[in-house]
């Protein structure tokens, strides 16, 4: 049995369960936890700065995938762009649809990312955000790009927002914890050099009550996203260190690639 075989599963719903997943989102909570982007109160800057990166025309059609809440997806809707998204949790989908501010809203479809729902060359452009890829296997989250490939036309652009490996193999702290009067989120972090996963044994204290999970997420490094893109019919057009278009380098924390269908 090979590692990849061995890939741990990990309860997506409680992991995604609304009551769990949307607190992180909070100011200070998801600099903490991934990244200085993604916070709620930077919802129209990340939204923004996605459509320049996928250079979006008005008529574009976009698919938002694991679109979560859709906390992009409907500022992209409110813009008056083609917006389609689809997410594993039903819970996150249903805050999704409520916080929608259109009368019809994003098209969001509960689904597996990799089996997507959708014909061949449907989309214009599609996007895949704050560390959404590497949930399974290797074999599987290839599978993903194969059906991103697969979904959109040929001349149109893919955006990738992933953890760089690299960073996270220099940088690796073994925990973190944030705390306010109304929530603390602690997190024990180990990375399995092995399988190039990190592991997540994270619990939060809110309302009176803890809630313990965990989970995982396979890191890739520049040369090994690029591999695996071009073994699945996409290639890297552009490379930035993070959704505004920095340069990317040894210290950037992210890897943020624009690829193209070869």
């Amino acid at each position: 049995m090979t590692a990849d075989d061995e890939t741990p599963a990990f309860d997506f719903e409680r992991t995604f369960d609304p009551d769990n997943y949307l607190p992180l989102y909070e100011d200070g909570v998801y600099e903490l936890t991934a990244s200085a982007a993604g916070t709620l109160s930077n919802s129209r800057a990340d939204a923004e700065h996605i459509a320049e990166l996928l250079d979006l025309s008005g008529d574009d059609r976009i698919l938002d995938l694991a679109c979560g809440h859709g906390r992009v997806a409907n500022i992209l809707d409110e813009a008056g762009y083609d917006v389609h998204g689809l997410d594993a949790s039903r819970g996150l989908l249903d805050v999704a649809r409520e916080e929608a501010t259109t009368p019809e809203g994003p098209a969001y479809v509960q689904g597996d990312m990799r089996r997507l729902p959708y014909e061949a060359d449907r989309f214009d452009a599609v996007y895949n955000i704050f560390n959404s890829f590497g949930y399974f296997s290797d074999e599987e989250n290839e599978q993903v790009l194969s059906e991103i490939a697969r979904a959109v036309k040929d001349d149109g652009r893919v955006l990738m927002e992933i953890v760089d490996r690299d960073f996270v193999v220099r940088n690796l702290s073994g925990s973190r914890v944030y705390a306010d009067e109304d929530l603390v989120v602690a997190d024990e972090l180990t990375f399995e050099p092995e399988t190039g996963r990190q592991i997540t044994d994270r619990f939060l204290w809110r309302d009176g009550e803890r809630v313990d999970f965990q989970y995982f997420l396979r890191l890739y490094n520049v040369t090994e996203i690029s591999a695996v893109l071009e073994r699945n019919g996409l290639q890297i057009a552009h490379l930035y260190g993070d959704l505004r278009g920095s340069e990317y380098d040894l210290d950037t924390r992210s890897i943020c690639l624009i690829a193209r269908p070869e």
